[in-house]
């Protein structure tokens, strides 16, 4: 958990994955069937924090259930995807409750789960340093 000075928390540096040119870090999400490890792409392009639907059932978050849509535009164009709220995204230390994420299979397969986006980001008051693979929250 983050440290405090006084009544003010204390930013927290975290590294994270280098593959190649590409950052990652891992982060876990619950829903009310359980839990799932991701990987995620750190991706500052990106809006919203996107994750693949398999895992999303897994854990009982299902986006066929969802009501809430968002057009999102990809490198293959503009297409409409459910917004699905996790009980919790757990990363870098930080925990964060009913968190949205965007349910959406990513083209490619490997390593990645999903994509860190700037809304998490945003929440998180990320600075990134790219050079040293690091990531200041907090």
């Amino acid at each position: 958990m983050a440290q405090q000075r006084g009544g003010d928390v204390l930013p927290q540096t975290f590294p994270l994955i280098r593959r190649g040119q590409l950052l990652l870090c891992n982060a876990e999400a619950t829903g009310p069937a359980g839990a799932w490890r991701v990987s995620l792409l750190v991706d500052t392009g990106s809006n919203y924090t996107v994750v693949g639907m398999e895992g999303l059932e897994a854990i009982g978050c299902s986006p066929a259930a969802s009501a809430d849509h968002v057009r999102i535009t990809t490198a293959d164009g503009v297409l409409i995807a459910p917004r699905v709220r996790v009980n919790t995204l757990t990363l870098f230390d930080q925990r964060i409750p009913d968190a949205e994420v965007i349910a959406h299979d990513l083209p490619f397969s490997g390593p990645i789960d999903g994509l860190l986006g700037m809304d998490i980001l945003v929440k998180l008051r990320a600075q990134i340093d790219i050079v040293a693979a690091q990531i200041e929250v907090g």
